[in-house]
């Protein structure tokens, strides 16, 4: 089989017959990105082979040569991104959104900071000016976090002044951190389209150093899901980096839980298919059965009770069962929402690509909009629970929104005081 242009460059270390692939890929695909860099690439490649023909020894000729290999990678990855925004939509859209984006990192770091300083400023005002000073800056704010998104995630190979910014960016105490997080998930993201070993070096330094804790673990589901395979050989900083953390006990100990969830994740068609299958139809057959927090009662006398005498013991015994598997899935880590979920993400919350990411919070422009006085405090409860995921949250709440006039309002005051008795969550 016919070697790939990566396998070219990592495996056989061709530098000039990468080039030459490259180069013809370029032209078959009409690729722009990356001429110029293909162009002194290739001119230093030349530069090298007359030095040695002429017999003149270098005695750094091996360093010379990973360099070319690294760059030759680097215009790889780049002929690629190229590739990947002409061909596919979501890729397209993102390079049209970050077209218009003010690249002058001034002018990010001063509107990331400005938004934490208009709401810091907003707390001095009275109630309602302060409401509506904060609704604004909120939608206002989310529109440039959803660009700045789209703008990093296609963003090309990083350059170490690139790179120096945005570790000091998302480390700095003077912007939001969720914010921070979404640029580790736009990184991510970028990571999971072509590889960058500058962007990778980001993450893992957020991770290695003293972070907070949702930004460190966050970079690390970064690191672990775009590992590279060989490139390690071009870039010893990523095996060194390895190292440290393999022998780290905490960082081992958060790989384990993260294998774990991840192998969980892998399950979750399946889990759901087994909930649908097994625990809903009982559910569904006894819903003359109301689930209290504490118990499960029977809501009034059934005929099945007439005609049979030890039905409704047969049917609370088979729901307490199912409810127990139930709990027991939860446990093990199993995303026994995933089902119900999963069919919840048409609405047009997630039509802006930096919304899957972001942290829950009440006060997103879009939750805002949605929900009423008398269901702020059942939403904002929902974001000091770690029962769902953030994405699930928001589900949640535009679900809920959507029958929060038919809701009693003793069923709010529950919501609103945190879960209790049913399904088991931790406190985040």
């Amino acid at each position: 089989m016919k070697p790939t242009i990566k396998d070219t460059i990592v495996i056989d270390r061709n530098v000039g017959e990468a080039l030459r692939m490259l180069e013809k890929r370029m032209a078959e695909l009409h690729l722009s990105a990356g001429k110029d860099m293909l162009e002194v690439v290739k001119a230093d490649y030349q530069l090298m082979l007359d030095c040695f023909e002429r017999g003149i020894q270098d005695p750094n000729g091996d360093e010379v040569y990973m360099d070319l290999l690294r760059r030759t990678y680097n215009l790889y990855n780049t002929v690629r991104l190229d590739s990947i925004l002409n061909r596919r939509v979501s890729f397209s859209q993102a390079k049209a959104i970050a077209y218009s984006f003010s690249k002058d990192k001034d002018s990010i770091v001063s509107t990331l900071e400005g938004y934490v300083q208009d709401c810091a400023m907003a707390s001095l005002l009275d109630e309602t000016e302060q409401k509506e000073v904060i609704k604004k800056a909120n939608a206002v704010h989310q529109q440039y976090v959803e660009r700045l998104f789209n703008y990093i995630m296609v963003s090309g190979q990083w350059s170490d002044e690139t790179t120096s910014f945005y570790l000091s960016l998302i480390q700095s105490p003077t912007i939001d951190q969720n914010d921070a997080q979404v640029i580790i998930s736009a990184i991510t993201i970028s990571l999971l389209t072509v590889f960058d070993v500058n962007k990778w070096l980001v993450l893992a330094a957020i991770y290695e150093n003293n972070n907070p804790m949702r930004l460190r673990h966050r970079a690390l589901v970064g690191i672990m899901l775009s590992l590279p395979e060989g490139e390690h050989v071009l870039f010893p900083e990523v095996k060194s980096v390895l190292q440290r953390v393999f022998t780290n006990e905490e960082a081992r100990r958060e790989l384990v839980e993260l294998q774990m969830n991840m192998y969980y994740c892998s399950h979750a068609e399946a889990d759901s298919a087994e909930i649908e299958r097994d625990i809903m139809p009982t559910f569904v057959k006894n819903n003359n059965l109301k689930i209290t927090p504490i118990s499960i009662e029977e809501k009034e006398e059934s005929i099945d009770d007439i005609l049979d005498y030890g039905a409704t013991d047969r049917n609370l015994d088979e729901m307490e069962a199912k409810m127990k598997k139930l709990r027991d899935m939860q446990m093990s880590g199993s995303d026994i929402f995933f089902g119900g979920f999963s069919k919840t993400k048409q609405c047009s919350f997630f039509y802006q690509i930096s919304n899957w990411f972001v942290p829950f919070y009440p006060d997103h422009p879009y939750v805002a909009n949605l929900i009423d006085a008398s269901l702020y405090d059942v939403v904002r409860s929902l974001s000091l629970y770690g029962t769902f995921c953030d994405s699930d949250v928001y589900s949640f709440v535009f679900s809920l929104s959507a029958i929060s006039n038919q809701l009693p309002d003793n069923v709010k005051e529950m919501m609103a005081n945190g879960p209790s008795g049913g399904m088991p969550c931790d406190v985040d």
